[in-house]
């Protein structure tokens, strides 16, 4: 079966479950796990490498990824750092972070670790990261070396730059390592936020714009398109737009249309947003 490898941080989700965000309860989170569970909730062949603590977290999350599917021989442990933490805040269903990373076991995801994980890439078709793996420098080019060895296999490279500025050093920083790390990318998907905070954008095989409701914008070489949104009584928007990637991911995998990928994809996402948590509202093949 054709395997997408998703690479970058995991940590716990401190979830609200009252209205005054002081009853928390702890899941299972970071974009690049969450794309790994959504993916294998859709029935796809999902791997994800990342590092983590040697803790209770860290067991947790494992457990809890391999619960859904997932395949976490690539999710090492350290005994560096603790397991990194996200207290997320709900507004009228919308988020915001507080992060407890200074620092935190995927930080010390390194360039040794990723060679020596050299047969995770076997069969490797889709390898995707994020930015969060580049904030520091040494985790940057373990990115940059697991791209590469992708790329050797022929993967497709997606990217999802999921901006969290309170995790970079400054805006500026943010925004030159986010455009830095779009080069390596056949396929790059990005919030209207995002976009209006990096500016010009390079190019890339394949651009998604995403629009919340409104649905996304698609833009390949040979044309730009508009593919409506699906409207949704917003609960949590925690793990929309990695819902959205999922599906994004595995429906290139199966070799649907343009048009016909990107309504799923929308579909996902608004499904996500309708329960609480990243990974549980992450919808099966059978929802979607």
């Amino acid at each position: 079966m054709t395997k997408i490898l998703t690479f970058g941080e995991a940590l716990i989700d401190m979830l609200p479950l009252d209205d005054t965000n002081t009853v928390y309860e702890k899941c299972a989170g970071g974009a690049p796990a969450n794309v790994a569970v959504g993916i294998a909730k859709l029935g796809g062949n999902a791997a994800f490498m990342t590092t983590i603590g040697n803790d209770a977290n860290g067991r947790f999350l494992t457990d809890t990824c391999a619960s859904y599917g997932v395949d976490t021989t690539s999710m090492h442990t350290t005994d560096k750092a603790h397991t990194g933490m996200a207290f997320v805040t709900l507004e009228n269903g919308e988020r915001s972070f507080d992060f407890i990373v200074q620092p935190s076991a995927d930080q010390f995801l390194s360039v040794a670790t990723v060679r020596e994980a050299k047969a995770a890439f076997d069969g490797v078709t889709i390898f995707h990261y994020g930015s969060l793996s580049c904030t520091q420098e040494s985790t940057k080019q373990a990115t940059i070396t697991a791209i590469k060895q992708a790329k050797a296999q022929g993967a497709l490279i997606s990217y999802d730059p999921n901006l969290r500025l309170n995790l970079w050093q400054n805006e500026a920083l943010a925004r030159e390592t986010i455009l830095d790390m779009w080069q390596y990318a056949d396929i790059v998907k990005i919030s209207e936020e995002e976009h209006a905070f990096l500016g010009e954008l390079p190019t890339c095989k394949l651009l998604v714009i995403t629009q919340g409701e409104k649905g996304c914008i698609v833009q390949t070489a040979a044309r730009s398109f508009h593919v409506p949104g699906v409207a949704a009584s917003v609960v949590d928007t925690t793990g929309a737009g990695d819902a959205f990637v999922a599906a994004m991911l595995q429906s290139i995998v199966e070799q649907r249309s343009l048009e016909e990928i990107f309504a799923r994809a929308n579909k996902a996402g608004a499904m996500a947003v309708t329960r609480k948590g990243a990974m549980t509202g992450l919808p099966t093949a059978e929802e979607l």
